[in-house]
């Protein structure tokens, strides 16, 4: 019987330091929502044999309401755990593009029928989406070449 590779621990949250004196007028909800919090977790890196540590907050520290800041950073830490358990690596980018080509694959079809309903629901005139205009309706293809609305190729 073989044993399954640990790539990963799984992530926490960690609230800054402890609070050991709270002012008058203030709680210690308060006063650790003032700390800065941050997601951790180890990824081991193949290239270098070790675990290495990542840590996340993305800039949810600017909330100071301890109750908001509490939601906002176990939905954060409920992503970073539901995306490691689906394979995401915070090292391979190589493979972590692969994968958000699986999970979001949008036909051209779909792109134009998408396209077409965020203008007319935002209210634009049809002069402003322009459809005969090839310079109008270009996004960019996840190789990042340029692709028209009004063919089926990636252009350079």
């Amino acid at each position: 019987m073989t044993t399954a590779e640990i790539t990963y621990t799984r992530p926490q949250l960690f609230k800054g330091k402890k609070i050991n004196l709270v002012p008058k007028g203030s709680t210690k909800a308060r006063e650790e929502a003032k700390q800065s919090w941050y997601i951790e977790f180890f990824f081991y890196d193949p290239a270098t044999r070790n675990m290495e540590r990542f840590g996340f907050s993305k800039n949810l520290n600017r909330v100071k309401d301890p109750k908001e800041k509490f939601i906002l950073f176990t939905e954060l830490l409920e992503t970073y755990i539901e995306a490691l358990d689906g394979g995401w690596s915070p090292i391979d980018e190589r493979s972590n593009d692969k994968l958000k080509r699986q999970i979001v694959s949008l036909s051209l079809e779909e792109g134009k029928v998408l396209f077409e309903a965020y203008h007319e629901a935002k209210g634009a005139r049809k002069k402003s989406i322009q459809y005969n205009n090839l310079s109008a309706h270009k996004i960019r293809c996840p190789n990042r070449r340029l692709l028209s609305l009004n063919s089926d190729a990636c252009h350079r």
